[in-house]
């Protein structure tokens, strides 16, 4: 880990950058799974090309950078090398320094951080003390996070497909899992998902949860929720199909 900073009156830059390597064990009695990290950041009042829309100026400084979060990575003199299925964080957060160079959030300036995952879902799965449960699939998770540190707002997407899960227990499978979701700070969040047992049966859901309808004017809102106002709309439905995912001779769905 390493950390520069500079001050010449209220001004405060630098840079800061850290790595690591930890050998997590698995569940399962495999090897353990090396999780590893990569940061790197500054601290000025330049503009970021990551996040351009956010002003600089004005007696503020911005705490800025990346991380890189993957398993399977290796570690050695050149840093950290995260394997391909990884996280990817950046982020943007505004300071203001007093005289003394003491540190402050600014709670109500513009923030900006982004996260992309993508891959296998399998190694994290095998992370979790479940070693009779397995989980499998490609996936992508991208979360975005603006507005300010005292108002965030924020919009989440995730996807997985192809997805396999067995339970060794329970006697359970389920395969061709997909599902698709999306959540904002509007009070907003949809879901689809799919899932069949490998013998032509399969179970499909679709759901939406939504934010209360805004009062008309003359206060006669929310007339065609049933909750009636301020309260959350919530819709789903779904089928079955001949839907088989138990393998066992003692028990039958």
């Amino acid at each position: 880990a390493a950390l520069n900073l500079t001050k010449k009156g209220a001004a405060v830059r630098g840079d800061f950058s850290a790595t690591a390597e930890m050998n997590v064990p698995t569940p399962e009695g495999q090897a353990a799974s090396p999780v590893v990290l990569d940061l790197s950041g500054t601290l000025d009042d330049k503009k970021d090309p990551a996040f351009p829309d956010l002003a600089t100026g004005g007696g503020l400084s911005r705490v800025k950078g990346k991380a890189v979060i993957g398993l399977g990575g290796t570690s050695g003199q050149a840093g950290v090398s995260p394997a391909p299925d990884g996280a990817a964080l950046a982020f943007n957060a505004p300071l203001r320094f007093s005289p003394e160079g003491i540190p402050q959030p600014d709670m109500n300036a513009p923030i900006g951080m982004t996260l992309a995952w993508k891959g296998d879902v399998a190694p994290l799965w095998a992370l979790a003390p479940m070693p009779d449960r397995r989980l499998s699939g490609l996936a992508q998770v991208d979360v975005e996070v603006k507005g300010s540190l005292a108002v965030p707002e924020y919009t989440l997407s995730a996807y997985m497909a192809d997805g396999r899960f067995e339970d060794g227990i329970l006697g359970l499978l389920l395969t061709g899992i997909a599902v698709e979701a999306a959540s904002s700070s509007s009070g907003e969040s949809r879901i689809v998902a799919r899932v069949e047992d490998g013998q032509g049966g399969f179970a499909a859901l679709e759901g939406s949860l939504l934010p209360p309808e805004a009062p008309a004017p003359g206060g006669q809102g929310g007339q065609s929720n049933p909750g009636g106002p301020g309260v959350p709309r919530i819709a789903a439905r779904g089928h079955i199909s001949h839907l088989q995912p138990l393998h066992r001779d003692d028990l039958f769905v």
